[in-house]
């Protein structure tokens, strides 16, 4: 029973790791975008 809920919660950990990821990747995209457009400028 116990194996069951860790298991779980790390499945629900990764998952959330996973989004987090993303959305860093985003920013960094984002971030990345803006400084390249203010350079040119």
């Amino acid at each position: 029973m116990q194996l069951k809920i860790v298991l779980s919660s790390s499945a629900k950990l990764m998952s959330l790791i996973m989004i987090l990821e993303r959305l860093l990747q985003q920013l960094l995209q984002a971030t990345v975008n803006c400084g390249l457009r203010r350079m040119h400028w």
